[in-house]
């Protein structure tokens, strides 16, 4: 076994059992967010009122809340947690850092002192800044009375008394040297809707509650450069499994999934229609990663002496494909290609600049031959066996709209 194998293998194996991205409900969530993404065949409305009353009510604009707890009578708000320069307690109790506890102290924050009453206009008047060597312990001492100072943690006949006041943080890097990124594979056919869904569905889970980091990565900037597939003879299949580096795509997400930072993925333009020579896009260890593609479910040929080979999908936590009838995939694609006709093809610099010249029927007769000598093949024979091997696949009709789901248990 190679040491690129072995350690694309031990990628897999080191992952934190608590690690949250390995969870069940991750694998829920995203599930659920593909499928709204994807578009509902139909759309379910649930009431906001008991069934049994049939009355409109107006909505509530007035909450009132009654708190007869002490703590009311204290002048600040009290994280509860106990800090110590011994022991700092990193875990989700006592002493919890601000990445567990949103109360603890963030040094990412400028913290401004207490606002004051302003009796002269609308502004926001604030008190002094605070002296770290002789703090006043509340609002209202914050001008006169008695002093904490912070070096020692001694005070001037206040109540506190104790060690040093710590406060514990993450080193910097940390956490993310630490963490395995959650790798969502999305597959499907060309025109089928791939890319759209990848999109919206980044946006929505970079709105999740932890406000992950989310990347986006292509295959279509490991596809071999044009000036390679035509030395190969093989520019007419490209998008078949041979016209990408595979090679490449495996060192890309075993890097990703090792955590390592700053992993660059070459770009593609789709108006030169070529790999962009130089140019990369640089992935610095997110939460997520959604890795989209047309082959991203493709196993190739098994090898014969038994030896492991890796394969895309291996370093998935959730593949989805994309599905259509084949007939509407087709309608799609011409469709596309003739809305291009009209806007991308018209740049000179597009490599279909040619196809933007020709008559409506004459363009519309090329996007049919493209869609049966290419396309419709690649599909057939590539990527329609890979959907069993999805975790979800989501069944479109007209208009783009999910009609069927199929998920496997979570």
């Amino acid at each position: 076994m190679t040491p690129d194998i072995q350690a694309m293998k031990q990628t897999r194996t080191d992952t934190p059992a608590t690690d949250w991205r390995q969870r069940r409900s991750t694998r829920a969530m995203v599930f659920l967010l593909a499928w709204c993404v994807s578009g509902l065949g139909y759309a379910v409305e649930f009431p906001s009122l008991p069934l049994q009353t049939g009355v409109v009510q107006p909505a509530p604009n007035v909450i009132f809340i009654l708190d007869d707890s002490t703590s009311m009578e204290d002048d600040v708000l009290d994280t509860g947690l106990s800090w110590s320069n011994t022991n700092p307690g990193l875990g989700n109790g006592s002493g919890a850092p601000y990445t567990k506890n949103p109360l603890s102290y963030n040094p990412a924050i400028t913290y401004l002192p207490w606002a004051s009453a302003n009796a002269t206009d609308t502004a926001v008047e604030r008190l002094p800044n605070a002296n770290f060597n002789a703090a006043y312990r509340s609002p209202e001492f914050a001008t006169s009375g008695s002093t904490l100072d912070l070096r020692t943690g001694s005070t001037n006949g206040d109540y506190y008394t104790g060690s040093p006041a710590t406060f514990y943080v993450p080193k910097p890097g940390l956490t993310d040297d630490q963490k395995t990124p959650f790798i969502i594979g999305i597959a499907g056919s060309v025109a089928v809707g791939k890319s759209t869904t990848a999109r919206v569905l980044k946006e929505l889970l970079q709105r999740w509650p932890s406000s992950p980091k989310v990347d986006l990565v292509t295959t279509d900037g490991f596809l071999y450069p044009n000036e390679v597939l035509r030395k190969n003879g093989i520019m007419d299949r490209k998008g078949f499994p041979e016209s990408y580096d595979i090679g490449a795509i495996l060192r890309f997400l075993s890097a990703i999934k090792a955590g390592m930072p700053n992993v660059k993925a070459p770009l593609y333009s789709h108006l030169t229609y070529d790999v962009l020579p130089g140019q990369y896009v640089t992935i610095d260890r997110p939460d997520i990663l959604i890795f989209e593609g047309i082959n991203v479910l493709q196993t190739g040929n098994l090898p014969a002496d038994g030896i492991a080979v890796p394969f895309v999908s291996d370093f998935f936590d959730f593949a989805i494909y994309i599905d259509a009838p084949v007939e509407l995939i087709h309608d799609w694609y011409v469709e596309r290609f003739m809305r291009l006709r009209e806007t991308a093809f018209r740049d000179p610099q597009s490599f279909f600049h040619r196809y933007s010249k020709l008559s409506e029927h004459a363009a519309r007769a090329i996007a049919e031959q493209l869609w049966e000598n290419i396309n419709l093949k690649n599909l057939k024979e590539n990527i329609l066996p890979t959907r069993p091997r999805a975790d979800l696949i989501l069944r479109k009709g007209a208009n783009h709209l999910v009609e069927r789901v199929a998920l496997r248990k979570l």
